[in-house]
């Protein structure tokens, strides 16, 4: 099996919630992928500069955030070097963990056992946005592949995504998730966007011989535990998850941002992960029903144009209580409410100050977007809300 050669490894990185203070131990041989950040001096070197090969040699970086994920490395790592052994690109590419400082030995178990790959410590805990952040501000490859370390690859998943590449209208390439454990059993097929500000997840709990399960389509948004990015589109809409999100629908935020400046995402359904979904933060945590209920509202109240925005309002607000009913019905109502509360509390004067910038990213006309949301969405919304979370007759969920 083909691996990885070393580009360079980090050894340590020190760094204020602002990315202030960015500091790199140990020896790095370009720092090309930290645009910007040597001439405002923010990064510091130690130890001397080697002389790699120019970063544009890259084609693909693999990212992948971690906090005490060894046991998950373990098993995700093989299968990616199989997948781009199977796909002829491991001179092209580097992996880089973000080790969001772990206490399991993360960092000296991928010393001792993968040592061709990139390894980013944070020497504070940043969450999985900020892990993220790091790694795509380090991140040298023209492409990004953004997955989780609960993930095991199918072998065609590069080959079978890497000719959307090729189209310069596509931002970022969604590939199919199955659920760990639940053999034939989709998790993911392309993330969809409603005009009321619901986020849907297509396929989740279909059988591969669903309708649609199996053909390529542009979608919204790509599931961030297993997607691609163009590195050029991310530059051009921030290069990096708004970190306040924390975890849930940061992805879904990103592909907002990506499509108000004209760029598309593409699902395929031959380019396939297995998900072993939320092994590091728990399937029920009232964390993730917290994130997610006050994230939706940042991803709406910051990203959603004006025209748009007060036609389908009274819409989004409506749609609360079948929401309410649901969660308290599954057990999970009290996490809800605490993030909508969080949400009018504590962040909506960030998220309307915010606005205005996500708003100049915009290239296209409210209409065009609206084109690119899911236009028949009322019974998947009013479906997944009284689940409030289960899958729909149409395997959606919010």
């Amino acid at each position: 099996m083909s691996e990885v050669k070393p580009r360079f490894v980090i050894r340590d990185l020190e760094t204020g919630p602002d990315c202030s203070g960015l500091r790199l131990r140990g020896g790095v041989d370009n720092i090309d992928g930290y645009p910007g950040m040597r001439a405002a001096g923010m990064l510091h070197l130690s130890g001397q500069d080697g002389t790699g090969s120019s970063p544009e040699a890259l084609e693909l970086t693999v990212v992948i955030p971690s906090f005490n994920g060894r046991a998950l490395l373990e098993q995700c790592l093989p299968t990616l070097h199989a997948a781009l052994a199977r796909a002829q690109w491991a001179k092209q590419t580097e992996i880089l963990v973000v080790d969001d400082h772990s206490t399991d030995g993360t960092e000296d178990w991928l010393k001792a056992h993968h040592p061709a790959v990139r390894v980013i410590h944070n020497t504070g805990c940043r969450g999985f946005a900020g892990a993220v952040n790091t790694g795509l501000h380090a991140a040298r490859g023209q492409w990004i592949g953004l997955v989780n370390n609960d993930v095991l690859f199918d072998e065609q998943w590069l080959q079978a995504a890497r000719h959307h590449f090729q189209d310069s209208t596509i931002a970022s390439v969604a590939t199919r998730m199955m659920v760990g454990g639940r053999a034939g059993t989709v998790e993911f097929a392309g993330g969809d966007y409603t005009p009321i500000g619901i986020p849907l997840r297509f396929g989740e709990g279909m059988g591969m011989d669903a309708t649609g399960i199996m053909q390529p389509r542009l979608c919204f948004w790509g599931c961030g535990a297993a997607v691609f990015y163009r590195r050029a589109a991310l530059a051009q809409v921030g290069s990096e998850l708004y970190a306040p999100l924390q975890a849930y629908l940061e992805d879904v935020e990103l592909g907002f941002r990506l499509a108000l400046a004209g760029w598309n995402c593409v699902y395929e359904p031959a380019a396939v992960v297995t998900h072993w979904g939320s092994a590091t933060y728990g399937k029920t945590s009232f964390r993730k029903r917290f994130n997610s209920a006050r994230n939706a509202e940042i991803v709406y109240f910051s990203c959603m144009p004006g025209p748009l925005l007060l036609r389908y309002l009274p819409g989004h607000c409506l749609v609360f209580l079948p929401q309410l009913a649901g969660h308290i019905i599954r057990g999970s109502g009290w996490g809800y409410v605490c993030g909508k509360a969080a949400f009018v509390l504590a962040h909506l004067p960030a998220t309307w100050r915010r606005r205005k910038a996500v708003q100049n990213l915009r290239k296209i006309t409210p209409a065009t977007l609206s084109g690119k949301m899911r236009r028949r969405w009322f019974s998947a919304v009013m479906g997944t809300a009284f689940l409030a979370g289960s899958k729909s007759s149409r395997g959606e969920r919010i």
